[in-house]
């Protein structure tokens, strides 16, 4: 009687676990084996579906460089499943807080991941989790206590002096001399790699203004990034006009040979800063506006950001525009002097 009450209870305790509530025909069908048992879902069959799917959507909401990323998140989530609890995968129900913490360890230790890169491959693993939740796979949240403490780092930016000493700058090798034009172009527009790469011929319009625009959305975010076409970036594509393929304004390498090249560039221009199409963007939103009065809601717009709390980490004021604003404000406050 002892062994068919503790039964039952194990069979009760699934169920309300599993559905949320325990009806007396179910559960007298589960003791007496009389329903079938459900496949325990796992963790990398779970996440090849959420990549099917997220392939469906590439270039529609979804860059297809973040799909890259949640499929080098899947492998690694083999390889520490493999390695770390002995097995080819893992019930999603065994999935808790002590795994997502070595999960974290592990891509820290075993790819020499900084923090910061290695909770993206935390966050992303979550994403796949919380999929998993809302289809009722699982129940109980691994995450629950995982704190994701991201390090604020101070963004890289170059200095007026030092954009034009790389728009100066006389090159012997074609390669250099192109890349320093792409890099420029995306210091005076706020556009990634990505962006530039995948700009068109017909994203270059005239608006109501009567001047020329470009006219896009961000590949990262599927977000309008319309920006008003300057001189020099105007510049460039005329210089480079007919040049890029199926339509494309440009024919720009890869990005990790562009990383390579901007380091020849940096070390050629006296440099010492790392140049990557990061910095760039970054200049755009420091450097070439905000430091110049563009207001920050203005910039936010240009750079395609969804919300401006997004903006607000580009917002690095220069120490010489401190200087200027306030020798401006200090004429400003004239009427005062004469009272103290």
């Amino acid at each position: 009687m002892t062994t068919l009450k503790s039964k039952i209870l194990q069979h009760y305790n699934e169920i309300a676990r599993e559905k949320g509530f325990v009806s007396v025909d179910y559960l007298k069908s589960s003791v007496l084996g009389q329903v079938e048992q459900k496949k325990q879902a796992t963790l990398l069959q779970h996440f090849d579906k959420f990549l099917v799917d997220m392939e469906s959507r590439v270039n529609i909401d979804l860059a297809a460089r973040t799909l890259g990323r949640y499929r080098v998140t899947r492998d690694r989530a083999c390889i520490f499943i493999k390695e770390t609890c002995g097995t080819p995968d893992l019930p999603l129900e065994e999935i808790n807080y002590s795994l997502v913490e070595k999960f974290y360890l592990f891509i820290r230790e075993k790819y020499n991941s900084e923090n910061n890169n290695a909770l993206k491959y935390v966050q992303r693993l979550k994403t796949v989790i919380n999929d998993a939740r809302a289809n009722s796979l699982m129940t109980s949240d691994p995450f629950v206590n995982f704190k994701f403490k991201f390090e604020k780092k101070r963004r890289e930016i170059l200095t007026d002096d030092e954009i034009i000493r790389l728009m100066e700058k006389t090159f012997t090798i074609e390669r250099l001399e192109r890349v320093r034009d792409f890099y420029i172009f995306s210091v005076f527009t706020g556009y990634s790699h990505a962006d530039i790469k995948d700009l068109k011929e017909t994203d270059v319009v005239k608006f109501l203004d009567g001047k020329q625009w470009i006219n896009t959305n961000r590949n990262k975010t599927g977000v309008s990034e319309d920006v008003p076409l300057l001189t020099i970036p105007s510049r460039i594509i005329q210089k480079y006009k007919g040049e890029g393929k199926e339509g494309r304004l440009f024919n720009i390498p890869s990005n990790q040979k562009i990383n390579a090249y901007l380091k020849e560039i940096a070390d050629l221009c006296g440099i010492s800063k790392k140049l990557t199409f990061h910095t760039a963007r970054h200049t755009f939103a420091t450097t070439i506006t905000l430091n110049r009065g563009i207001p920050i809601e203005v910039v936010s717009k240009l750079l395609g950001h969804t919300n401006i709390q997004t903006t607000q980490i580009y917002a690095h004021v220069l120490k010489e525009t401190v200087s200027a604003k306030m020798q401006e404000l200090g004429g400003k406050l004239d009427i005062f002097n004469d009272h103290v």
